[in-house]
């Protein structure tokens, strides 16, 4: 016999509280010579007799009583002899753990593939009649779908499941267990978790779920971790792809690129190989191809590795990082350089523009002066290059002035800059303003993902531009404006590096050079923001008196960035500082241009939408591993909204691509699909200790290939604890008659 609950057992002792009770409320007599009452003495002798004994039976009653308790709440359980086809039907769940770290290889095996094995196993030994459920989960759950009487199809399914990019969490998969007990009828079941049990698998309502389907069925966990191998476990993390802030990729050119690793094992890691491609080209010689080396990581470390990349092509640019060890004298990566392989590929996808053209719209033109006009100095930050290098740099710049807005095709731009542009014609008499046509395409270009840049100056009058781009008009701005502030050339507002939000795109400009620079800028006169509850608008950068410097406010799939002063010299001196004035240009020139490269990057697990040109098309999804999948027809997510096309299959990390039915685009919708890397932050697992601590008691824990008998003899146990609670009650009924007997008796 054993018990689920031996601590309780210590109840036990409570059979010494009527053991006490007796010997302290026994009648104690005091001898009183009467010779009267000697011939009464032998009838006296016996009744005592006949007390005690009584007193006796109704101690050992009450004892029997406590000691049937304190076991009751022990839980004892004791084997069954039974041979294996006489034994009752069993229905199993088999539950498994499909996030990616199940991929780590502990010796000869994966983790994956001993939890396959051992539940193989499990199907084996079930008696005759049994049924299984398969359950795969890893922060999402799915059910296997085939019939559960069919043991055969079992053993296929089980054969058949593949990993995912996912990270781990039981809630999912045991909510799925729950209701897959809800669909047999037996009243013996089994749920068998397959899992590493990472750190984060109970971050959920995991352990919550175990709890409510303890009283169920038999919950038996496998433990599919090599505790030798695990205290060696070696694994490098690709977490990112970098490239410079301010160098927008563009067709033609090689960029610099940042590789960042990280040492998520247990060992430092050693010559680091890895490789940088672009549309998974294999060919160095067109420079297609790039390597690094990484010499040592510590474990918890980031390395980063700087590589370069060339674009030779305009749109969407798959880069490729993949890490390895060294092969021979050259660097390319072996087939498994650490003990866990999904995440040593990292994809992104980059937006390649043939060409940034930005329309410049100068509210001050200067035909016989350009150098006066209110766009000279940003037409030089956006294009910081000698004039013979213009026509090869890839930056258009064109400018106009405020009247031609209205006829230009803004769709040909990605970036609209408005410097100091009067926002109505009463405002600068003579001098031509925004009209009612000009704002719509803003708005609508804007809506469309352009970038919007609106400089301030003297021509921007705070109450005019609330009315017209504010939330009186096409609510543009990130704020309302307030009315204009002044400072002294000897006291003069400067701008605040330390109030630059983190994060943000300007986050850099918080550190050297661009934080001296910009400690040495004189604003003596700034637009403030008028920051009231439940505006949309974020304030980026602040001014030394806390007048908001610059802000920003996304509106449909673009943005709008507004500076508080102007864009020239006639309120501030930061055109002259070149550092900090063109730094902070084309950090956000990136930043609006680049919006839209974040559309085709997805983590594991994550939605991909689409909106396509032609929605009464037939699409097809192309897989990571080049296998299709029809997809449904386009639909609109909302009222009024656009027909778009959204996939939820994305389990497994890779590129997917959108192709129309029986086709082959050269250049389709693509997406770029990495793990969800919190899954190997930290491979750390659980074990027997921690799960009690977490669960409030003792799971019954299995060791994935060690003592194989012990699943069997945990289920051949009965738990003795209803039929010892029966006894308690009889006892208790058997102890009340005879205490009344005993007391009507005397």
């Amino acid at each position: 016999m054993s018990f689920l609950a031996p601590s309780l057992l210590a109840g036990c002792a409570a059979i010494g509280l009527p053991i006490l009770l007796h010997f302290l409320f026994k009648a104690w007599y005091r001898p009183l010579p009467w010779a009267a009452m000697d011939f009464l003495r032998k009838s006296l002798e016996q009744t005592t007799r006949r007390i005690k004994f009584r007193e006796l039976v109704l101690l050992m009653l009450r004892c029997a009583c406590l000691l049937l308790l304190a076991i009751a709440l022990a839980r004892p359980v004791m084997g069954v002899l039974s041979g294996s086809g006489d034994r009752e039907s069993i229905d199993a769940v088999l539950l498994f753990d499909t996030s990616y770290s199940m991929g780590t290889k502990d010796g000869n095996a994966t983790r994956f593939e001993k939890a396959k094995q051992e539940a193989l196993s499990v199907i084996d030994e079930l008696p005759n009649n049994s049924t299984v459920q398969v359950v795969g989960c890893s922060d999402r759950a799915t059910v296997a779908k085939f019939t559960p009487t069919n043991l055969d199809q079992a053993r296929s399914v089980v054969k058949g499941l593949t990993l995912t990019g996912q990270s781990s969490d039981l809630g999912p998969g045991l909510l799925e267990a729950e209701a897959a007990l809800d669909r047999v009828q037996g009243v013996n079941k089994e749920i068998h978790i397959f899992s590493d049990f990472q750190r984060n698998t109970f971050d959920g309502g995991a352990a919550a779920k175990m709890n409510d389907l303890k009283p169920r069925a038999r919950v038996i966990l496998t433990r599919c971790v090599d505790p030798a191998a695990e205290r060696t476990l070696k694994n490098v993390t690709i977490t990112d792809i970098k490239f410079p802030d301010a160098i927008p990729p563009h067709a033609g050119t090689r960029l610099p690129f940042t590789v960042l690793l990280k040492n998520t094992g247990r060992v430092p890691v050693l010559n680091v190989a890895v490789t940088l491609k672009v549309d998974g080209q294999n060919r160095q010689n067109d420079q297609l191809i790039d390597t690094g080396l990484a010499p040592e990581i510590a474990p918890g470390a980031t390395f980063p590795v700087t590589m370069t990349a060339a674009l030779p092509r305009a749109g969407y640019r798959l880069l490729t990082a993949t890490v390895g060890q060294p092969k021979g004298d050259g660097l390319a990566p072996t087939s498994q350089p650490d003990d866990l392989a999904t995440d040593n590929r990292f994809d992104r996808l980059v937006l390649v523009r043939q060409a940034i053209r930005v329309l410049i719209v100068d509210g001050r033109p200067d035909p016989r002066d350009s150098k006066d006009s209110a766009s000279h100095f940003i037409r030089n930050a956006v294009i910081p290059v000698s004039n013979a290098q213009r026509e090869e740099y890839f930056v258009r710049a064109t400018t106009i002035p405020v009247d031609q807005l209205a006829g230009e095709r803004l769709g040909d731009y990605q970036l609209c800059l408005l410097v100091d542009v009067p926002a109505n014609a009463d405002d600068k008499p003579g001098i031509p303003a925004l009209d009612t046509k000009a704002v719509d395409k803003l708005a609508e270009f804007v809506n469309n993902g352009g970038g919007l840049i609106i400089g301030s100056g003297d021509f921007v009058v705070p109450s005019s531009y609330n009315r017209v781009l504010g939330s009186a008009g096409a609510r543009l701005l990130p704020f309302d404006l307030g009315d204009a502030v002044t400072a002294t050339a000897e006291a003069p507002l400067h701008p605040s590096p330390d109030r630059i939000a983190n994060p943000s795109f300007l986050a850099k400009l918080r550190g050297e050079p661009f934080s001296t620079m910009l400690a040495e800028v004189d604003v003596l006169k700034a637009i403030p923001a008028i920051e009231a509850v439940g505006s949309t608008g974020t304030v980026l950068a602040r001014l030394s008196d806390n007048t908001a410097f610059i802000s920003t406010r996304a509106l449909g799939e673009g943005e709008v960035v507004f500076f508080h002063t102007s864009l020239d010299t006639t309120w501030t001196n930061w055109p002259a500082k070149a550092t900090a004035y063109v730094g902070t240009v084309l950090y956000t020139l990136t930043y609006l241009t680049g919006k839209t490269d974040a559309g085709g990057n997805r983590i594991a697990g994550e939605k991909l939408v689409w909106v396509p040109a032609e929605s009464a098309r037939e699409y097809e999804l192309v897989r990571p591993d080049g296998t299709r999948m029809k997809l449904p027809a386009a639909v609109a997510l909302t009222p009024g909204g656009k027909p778009t096309i959204a996939v939820s299959d994305t389990a497994v990390a890779g590129e997917y691509q959108i192709q129309a039915a029986g086709l082959n685009d050269d250049d389709p919708p693509r997406f770029a699909v990495i793990p969800d890397l919190r899954e190997s932050e930290v491979l750390e697992t659980l074990n027997e200790a921690d799960l009690a601590a977490k669960l409030g008691y003792a799971p019954l824990m299995h060791q994935a290939g060690a003592n194989t008998d012990l699943v069997e003899q945990i289920r051949n146990q009965r738990e003795w604890t209803v039929p010892l609670l029966v006894a308690l009650f009889c006892f208790l009924l058997v102890e009340g008659v005879w205490a009344w007997y005993c007391n009507r008796a005397l």
